[in-house]
């Protein structure tokens, strides 16, 4: 028993144990279940958030002004369309491929 339990980690979410993957599992501090997942992300976002107060704040010119200076194309030349161009041909749904 002491054996697994060295190999494998208890989730700081859900508490059950898991396999870290061997690459991150000094840091790793969540399972593989999408819940434990999403509330790891929603609690790192927050920390984030807190250590960097005035990030967002005042970046709306910046970011206006950029994209003036950056106009996006559209695949029929129009501005507002849909349809972008991309670097790859991209494949709908029903898989039929775009250009």
């Amino acid at each position: 028993m002491e054996a697994i339990q060295r190999e494998q980690k208890r989730c700081g979410y859900c508490g059950r144990y898991y396999k870290p993957d061997p690459r991150t599992r000094k840091t790793q501090k969540s399972c593989a279940q999408a819940a434990c997942r999403a509330k790891r992300k929603m609690e790192s976002q927050r920390k984030w958030t807190e250590a960097n107060p005035g990030y967002f704040q005042g970046r709306y010119e910046k970011v206006k002004q950029w994209r003036e200076r950056h106009p996006i194309t559209s695949v029929s030349g129009e501005k507002g369309s849909v349809r972008y161009k991309t670097r790859y041909p991209l494949r709908s749904q029903s898989g039929e491929w775009f250009s």
